[in-house]
């Protein structure tokens, strides 16, 4: 079974995550604050989420493309982490050199 999340983002700027991206490491920094308040402010307890690489990797790679959709600048470090995302569907993950997802 698949669970899906809706988070519904109305008040918070992409920008606003401050989200960076080694070019070394590869490691992508993002603001706990800013994640945790979309998270707050959809009832979803930041605690079930912030820590695990993968579900904070869906949630900000959905803000991303919807933020996209409506004009928003291009995040040269989202963009990597989509295409390391597309890779690993189409290689397997063990096939994929990917970075972290570290809270800052």
């Amino acid at each position: 079974m698949i669970d899906i999340l809706r988070i519904h983002i109305t008040t918070a700027e992409f920008a606003g995550l401050q989200l960076t991206r080694d070019p070394r490491t590869g490691t992508l920094s993002y603001s706990v604050a800013a994640l945790t308040s979309i998270l707050e402010s959809n009832q979803i307890d930041p605690a079930g989420i912030i820590g695990d690489e993968d579900q904070v990797a869906e949630i900000l790679i959905g803000w991303y493309i919807a933020h996209r959709r409506f004009g928003g600048d291009v995040n040269p470090g989202m963009e990597q982490v989509i295409a390391e995302a597309m890779a690993e569907d189409e290689f397997g993950a063990d096939r994929v050199q990917r970075g972290s997802i570290l809270p800052q």
